[in-house]
């Protein structure tokens, strides 16, 4: 009988990914924006702050982050529903991203350097020794996202690439679905060479460092209608969350309000280990499991489909999470312990 079960357990390690782990109770977190691995250490932001941790035994090595204008602050966004800080890492630099400004912070948290940006939107991503960001512009009265090529000193050297934004066209109804996800949109992945900008058709366009399209990746994601249940659970979330609720009453009670008929293709998306994970809203029934596919991040090159468990904050997004080295690395609320924990899964 032992061996029936020992056979058994094998069996499930190697054909379904393992149930996540709880690896430790982050005491100091309030409301966690985002959750980065790399190396030996999770950089975890919250609001305008950013707590280290080692990855080996869970610790606190620092916590970075004063709220202000000055030398070494942050300013909080004016967007409630975009994070107030985005960092990307480099081999001995981190790029931090906020209200007005980008700050250059040294691996275990100090600050090195800041750069004022007149543009307080614009979030960069490093793309070799340059940087690739998105600006918001105006065409024919409707809103735009440009994705933009900067040198190493953040000044604009050309547009790459622009689409329709989804979430700002006018005098139309507004589907705040699509406002959820603009933190998505504006906050772009990249390898050390390649930048990826998902579209919302579901492509995800690639850049080089000269700015020049490399290749794309086509959506291979099922669509996902919005029905009933779908509405009225997106109508809880946008009626309670603090984020959404005020604008989301008044435009309801002006019959503003248009959810539209799918789900936004994409859900989420990571770059990492020189892959594209690329996440969809499909789910598989009765699991946190969601419908992903894997590309490779030097060609785009389809590499195979996988479910990814994915805990949810809502049905609009999931916790915080990372992909690093086959695994999973996931800020989940522990509403009973009312306390913020660190889960990893192994992904198979």
């Amino acid at each position: 009988m032992k061996k029936i079960f020992t056979f058994a357990a094998v069996l499930l390690m190697v054909f379904f990914p393992m149930a996540a782990e709880k690896m430790a109770s982050l005491p100091d977190l309030m409301r966690p924006d985002a959750i980065i691995s790399d190396q030996n250490q999770l950089f975890i932001l919250d609001g305008i702050y950013i707590y280290i941790y080692s990855s080996t035994d869970f610790k606190l090595q620092k916590k970075v982050g004063k709220e202000g204008l000055g030398p070494q602050e942050f300013k909080k966004i004016f967007f409630p529903n975009l994070s107030d800080l985005t960092i990307h890492l480099r081999a001995d630099h981190l790029v931090v991203n906020s209200t007005g400004k980008v700050s250059i912070l040294s691996r275990n948290g100090e600050f090195m350097r800041e750069t004022k940006i007149n543009t307080p939107l614009v979030r960069f991503t490093p793309l070799g020794k340059k940087y690739g960001g998105f600006s918001m512009v105006q065409e024919n009265k409707l809103a735009h996202a440009a994705v933009n090529l900067y040198d190493s000193n953040f000044k604009k050297e050309k547009e790459m690439f622009r689409y329709s934004l989804p979430w700002d066209q006018g005098e139309k109804k507004r589907n705040p679905i699509l406002m959820a996800y603009m933190d998505r949109d504006i906050n772009y992945f990249a390898s050390a060479d390649t930048l990826f900008v998902p579209s919302p058709d579901g492509t995800i366009h690639a850049f080089n460092e000269k700015g020049d399209k490399v290749f794309t990746i086509q959506n291979r994601l099922a669509k996902i209608k919005i029905d009933a249940s779908i509405a009225e659970q997106a109508d809880k979330v946008f009626s309670e969350d603090i984020r959404f609720k005020r604008p989301y009453k008044a435009d309801k009670a002006a019959n503003m309000i248009d959810f539209g008929k799918y789900l936004p293709i994409i859900r989420a998306y990571r770059v990492k280990d020189q892959k594209v994970y690329v996440i969809s809203n499909k789910k598989k029934e009765g699991t946190n499991d969601y419908e992903s596919c894997v590309f490779s991040a030097t060609d785009g090159t389809f590499l195979k489909n996988i479910y990814l468990p994915l805990e949810d904050n809502n049905i609009l997004e999931p916790f915080p999470f990372d992909i690093d080295k086959g695994k999973i690395y996931q800020v989940v609320e522990n509403e009973e312990q009312e306390e913020w924990e660190l889960h990893v899964t192994l992904i198979k």
